[in-house]
């Protein structure tokens, strides 16, 4: 049964435990009272130390999550260093559910001070690499819509059984002569064991390389 004592923790061992919570459940079930009831104390206990109550919680746990993310040393190569920047947010925000999804569905001017932190570091490296303002946002766009899509499939996929190329590979060996032709029996096998996350840094990679060459900055 959950107390009303609130010495058990201050406000970062409450931080910490939250980030526990939503790896575990997730951001969208993270409340005051189901971090109350996880951490056994009342939920009074969690206004004590976030007394802005659930939208506090959900700005104290992103910036709590992006301090996670080391960017790379910038050596000028902006593509190459974008392409390890992306990478390595990927691999902390997939560790918590929801947590991409409030990030991305945010203005800059309403997100935590976390958020702009990083999209002012990335316009910073875009701009002293010699882009125009213009080619710095187009870019930065670029970079967060491939993140956001990565993230939402992996939040998307989470926790499932199978992915939707492995349930094709099982309906074509079930109903060999009636679904599919030739050419997808073929690379059924390979279908199943790829994941969007296994080419982020590759993908990312062309996809910066193909708008560098359109914007005349490659040859």
């Amino acid at each position: 049964m959950a107390t009303g004592h609130i010495g058990r923790f201050n406000r970062a061992a409450f931080t910490e435990k939250l980030l526990g919570f939503v790896a575990e459940h997730g951001l969208s079930e993270l409340t005051m009272r189901s971090l109350g009831h996880a951490l056994g104390v009342s939920h009074m206990a969690v206004y004590h130390h976030f007394p802005g109550g659930r939208e506090e919680l959900l700005q104290v746990t992103t910036d709590a999550v992006l301090a996670q993310i080391e960017l790379p040393e910038f050596d000028g190569d902006w593509i190459e260093w974008l392409v390890q920047t992306g990478q390595c947010t990927f691999d902390v925000l997939s560790k918590y559910r929801g947590v991409a999804a409030y990030v991305f569905s945010r203005h800059p001017v309403y997100v935590t001070c976390g958020v702009v932190e990083i999209i002012d570091s990335i316009l910073a490296k875009l701009l002293s690499a010699g882009l125009s303002d213009v080619e710095a946002v187009e870019v930065w766009t670029v970079c967060e819509t491939w993140l956001v899509g990565q993230l939402w499939i992996t939040d998307a996929m989470r926790d499932q059984p199978a992915t939707a190329a492995a349930g094709l590979q099982d309906l074509l060996e079930k109903e060999p002569d009636t679904v599919g032709s030739d050419s997808l029996r073929r690379v059924a096998d390979l279908l199943a064991r790829e994941h969007a996350s296994n080419h982020l840094a590759s993908g990312l990679r062309d996809l910066l390389t193909g708008f560098a060459r359109r914007m005349g900055r490659l040859d």
